[in-house]
């Protein structure tokens, strides 16, 4: 049988293949499409690889199917998981890893290896036949050319490929039928004629009038008199196959397309064909692995105690707050630019009924010199459904290498229908009761509702969604500067942003009646769709802080770009490293420090800090925002716009011009004077040196070395 086209793809994405207009069946030709990946050497044809016994037999089929796509390594990563949840995510990354467009919900390149797996097993009835491989690796051949059974020739059938990008030049391959009910070969020039005919060597040189010392393979590219077997047998083909000339030339063009780089060359250009295709994430089996909760063999175990708590609620899910402390004896510090700290790696999943249902991962980064009391505690916040769970987590202190795993059920309740038990350490809810209280189902919030249209000129109107009480006034502030105040509803306004699209900031903010803002929020527009940036929702501006808050940080990434984490850091220090949704984290304040004499009272109670957010891309690029804690009134946020311009001046044969003065110069933006408030002739500009760093799974033991390394390179 001839390939389908229709059955392997559609014309609708590079990756799959187009249908052409049927041809002719037997000698006919029958067209299709072309996809052909190249890769690495594949398992010989026709094996089948034995599945270790404890890998459970549903598993067996998927094995079968991705036999040419896993590698050793990947097989050895399946068969060592133990739990079927693990291998269900394994499947799930290991076809990721190979979706050449991620960003598209539909992954092109396991939806055409279905379809060939699926179309090979019909026509073919395996997937080890050599048809078979090659169609699953190369997609449908542009044509076919089939040559029944003729006496004394096996079955014979012409697969041809047009040149692609990956391989200069037409492929042509030859396929056999061994007494015509065997299995399908692929021919190779090193295997001669003679597998092609239904007599031995002997019957078939002397039937062909030449001694069986004669080699079977053609001396040279052409088909001259010398090349006796194989001209024996294209004689065979026009005599007892009755095929017309045109199909004898095809045929014959054939054969010396094979040929034509000789044995050698055949197989250089067959092991490009059978290459196995390289997944587009590269290190995602490192990936995959590093997200592991199971302990390694050797792990020294570390003590820790793990509480839940069911603080509040987050729309129509519980807010889920998972506190593990570890005592502060047991746990190793590392000093790092002089300064001490406890480092822990929180990786863990939520089960539902046995499947994987969520996965996260938590850094954790606790200065020794602000640490308060006996144990370290590390608190990580989901929001889950009402239902029951298995929360699994693995804690690995990443100094001194020691680990810490729990397993065990969730019953996550209705928050208002029943709650659960004060915890058991009042110390730590002391701690976080502050900052549980922004998860009140009834709290105060204010939302401005983004304009539809992406690109915003002249009026605009904006609007507001209230939850909770009412507040005393609402103010609505255009890049930072107050334009309308509003005493009651409807909290709407009508803003100019001008004739030309410019980037606006659009701000508003909700007081109750002793002037404290109580919510706030923000938009940006006209940025296009190109923007990164975060935004800490929470802590607000102006609020006061006493014992701990909760940073909520709302990220916007650009089409075409993966978001690969966000940074906590509470002052200067690194709190925590967020590696998913939701970007929330409790924080603990400092103590705060003794004031200033005539200075008494004017934190209002709390410790003056900042919280700070940045976003990481996949690339490296960066964005932040930071909110001030418990500032007085008299610190205000200034935005500078101040830029400078390099400005290079050249005489008429290309010299620099030298003695230039300030009145030499005028600056416009947009056709407006801009003044100079500052000018110099500049000699010896700065260099500016970076050090990039793989923070990729393979770089786990070697980063830490690697981080003080460039401090020392920095400091000295």
């Amino acid at each position: 049988m001839s390939p389908d086209p229709r059955r392997l793809g559609t014309d609708a994405h590079p990756l799959s293949l187009s249908p052409s207009p049927p041809g002719r069946r037997g000698r006919g030709v029958r067209a299709a499409a072309l996809l052909l990946l190249l890769l690495l050497p594949l398992p010989s044809a026709g094996k089948i690889r034995k599945v270790p016994d404890h890998v459970p037999h549903k598993y067996h089929r998927w094995l079968e199917m991705v036999e040419l796509l896993i590698d050793k390594k990947e097989r050895k990563a399946f068969y060592e998981l133990e739990k079927d949840y693990q291998r269900d995510a394994f499947i799930e990354r290991f076809w990721t890893a190979r979706d050449p467009y991620p960003d598209t919900a539909r992954n092109e390149f396991r939806d055409v290896w279905s379809n060939r797996v699926e179309y090979a097993e019909e026509e073919y009835g395996n997937l080890t036949e050599d048809r078979a491989r090659m169609l699953l690796l190369n997609g449908a051949p542009t044509q076919v050319w089939e040559i029944p059974n003729c006496r004394l020739i096996h079955p014979i059938v012409v697969w041809k490929y047009p040149a692609t990008d990956q391989v200069d030049l037409s492929v042509v391959l030859i396929f056999y039928q061994e007494r015509g009910f065997d299995r399908w070969r692929l021919w190779r020039p090193a295997d001669g004629v003679y597998p092609l005919v239904d007599e031995t060597p002997e019957l078939f040189a002397a039937s062909c009038g030449y001694q069986t010392n004669v080699t079977g393979l053609p001396s040279g590219m052409g088909l001259g008199a010398g090349d006796a077997a194989l001209s024996c047998l294209l004689r065979r083909l026009e005599d007892q196959c009755v095929l017309d000339f045109d199909e004898l030339r095809e045929v014959r063009g054939a054969f010396g397309h094979v040929l034509q780089g000789g044995p050698q060359g055949f197989e250089i250009l067959l092991s490009r064909l059978e290459a196995r295709p390289d997944p587009e994430e590269g290190e995602w089996l490192d990936n995959f692995a590093a997200y592991s909760t199971d302990l390694p063999d050797d792990a020294d175990q570390l003590p820790a105690e793990v509480e839940v708590l069911y603080p509040g609620k987050d729309s129509f899910r519980t807010v889920v707050q998972t506190v593990v402390r570890v005592p502060a004896a047991e746990a190793a510090t590392v000093e790092l630019a002089g300064r001490e700290s406890y480092n822990f790696l929180l990786t863990g999943e939520v089960l539902k009924d046995g499947a994987l249902f969520e996965g996260f991962r938590y850094k954790f980064d606790q200065p020794a010199d602000q640490l308060q009391g006996e144990s370290i505690p590390m608190l990580l916040q989901r929001s889950l459904r009402p239902d029951t769970y298995t929360l699994v987590f693995k804690l690995e202190d990443l100094n001194a290498k020691r680990f810490f795993r729990y397993e065990g059920e969730l019953v996550v309740p209705k928050v208002d229908e029943e709650l659960p038990p004060p915890p058991m350490d009042a110390r730590t809810a002391a701690l976080f009761e502050e900052a549980n209280k922004v998860l009140d189902p009834l709290e105060t919030r204010l939302r401005l509702v983004a304009p539809e249209d992406q690109v915003q000129t002249g009026m605009v109107r904006f609007d507001t969604l209230v939850v909770g009480e009412e507040f005393d006034k609402v103010t609505f502030f255009l890049n930072g500067k107050a334009v309308l105040t509003k005493g009651r509803p409807p909290y709407s306004v009508e803003l100019d942003l001008g004739r030309v699209p410019r980037t606006h900031q659009v701000r508003v903010v909700g007081y109750d009646g002793s002037g404290e803002a109580l919510a706030s929020d923000e938009i940006e527009l006209n940025t296009g769709r190109h923007r990164f940036a975060v935004r800490l929702v929470e802590p607000r501006p102006g609020k006061t802080y006493r014992a701990s808050l909760v940073a909520r940080a709302a990220v916007d990434t650009p089409e075409d770009t993966t978001l690969d984490r966000v940074e906590i850091y509470l002052g200067d220090t690194l709190a925590a490293t967020l590696y998913q949704e939701p970007y929330v984290q409790p924080l603990v304040l400092p103590d705060p420090e003794p004031a200033e004499p005539g200075f008494e009272g004017a934190l209002g109670g709390g410790p003056l800090t900042y919280v700070r957010a940045v976003a990481y891309l996949a690339d490296g690029n960066t964005t932040e925002d930071v909110v001030f804690i418990n500032s007085p009134d008299y610190i205000e946020q200034v935005d500078v716009q101040f830029v400078e311009l390099y400005t290079s001046v050249f005489d008429g044969s290309g010299r620099p011009v030298d003695g230039l003065g300030r009145e030499a110069f005028q600056v416009r933006e947009d056709g407006v004077p801009q003044e100079v408030t500052r000018f110099e002739q500049v000699r010896d500009l700065p260099i500016h040196a970076g050090i990039l760093f793989d923070t990729s799974a393979s770089m786990d033991e070697e980063l830490f070395e690697a981080r003080a390394a460039a401090i020392q390179f920095f400091e000295e």
